[in-house]
């Protein structure tokens, strides 16, 4: 569906140019405060115990292309493709090669929660992996 609508399948049937990054996303069932897992949690690097359990949610991702932001089409009727607008935020990365393994991402979340709370800032993140080219 979300490769139909940049090839046409909008309300303006325009085709839209790709992007990268894309965004591939895992929201992670843990409990949070406020939205966000606080560095001052678990100096282990791993998340909080669960406090509740929702199924985990997978979202795929392209960015609208900078000439088309605010004014992008709406996706035709009977898609599951959404246009989503964000604010502008920063992130945090740990590269590594290979298929993303479920296993795989939670080791290298695990690293990258380590380092975050090991740093002097007071960094806030959300409860999210996301990764793409």
């Amino acid at each position: 569906n979300l490769v139909s609508y940049f090839a046409g399948a909008n309300e303006a049937n325009q085709t839209i140019e790709g992007t990268v990054p894309f965004v591939q996303a895992f929201h992670l069932p843990f409990h949070e405060h406020g939205g966000h897992h606080h560095r001052k949690h678990g100096r282990d690097g791993d998340p909080p115990h669960h406090r509740r359990h929702r199924q985990h949610d997978y979202v795929f991702a392209l960015y609208i292309p900078r000439d088309l932001q605010g004014k992008a089409p709406k996706p035709s009727n009977g898609t599951n493709v959404r246009l989503v607008k964000t604010s502008e935020y920063s992130v945090a990365v740990r590269s590594f090669s290979g298929f993303p393994k479920p296993w795989k991402v939670l080791r290298e979340l695990r690293s990258l929660w380590r380092a975050l709370e090991d740093s002097e800032s007071d960094i806030r993140f959300h409860r999210e992996v996301r990764y793409g080219e």
